[in-house]
């Protein structure tokens, strides 16, 4: 009974094919491997693109600018935010922090001396 199930050695042709087969599997996994890095990289690339220019019109925004003058700003500044938050789809919306217009000016002062300007 054991003679019933013995694997034959496959022949030279059957030999090709499966080195074919294998070298065909792996230039494909290896083509999926980098187009999905591509895709990727796109998909970061264009997240951080959009964040950013959601970030620019925020800042740009007139009663989000006129809020700083006020004594609690978060106040004013956090309907703001939901409203933006909701029309972007966002998760969240940093605006609790207690910002007042020195530590903004110094936080963006910062930021464009140690990334260079948001618009080069």
């Amino acid at each position: 009974m054991s003679k019933l199930f013995k694997l034959k050695r496959p022949g030279l042709f059957g030999q090709m094919v499966l080195l074919v087969l294998t070298v065909l599997i792996l230039c494909i996994l290896l083509i999926i491997i980098s187009f999905s890095s591509i895709i990727d990289q796109m998909i970061e690339r264009t997240t951080g693109q959009q964040a950013l220019t959601v970030a620019e019109l925020v800042a740009e925004n007139d009663s989000i600018i006129d809020a700083f003058d006020a004594e609690h700003p978060a106040q004013l500044i956090q309907p703001i935010a939901e409203k933006l938050r909701e029309r972007t789809g966002a998760l969240y919306c940093n605006s609790e922090r207690g910002w007042d217009r020195a530590s903004f000016e110094s936080a963006y002062q910062n930021s464009i001396t140690e990334s260079g300007p948001i618009n080069p």
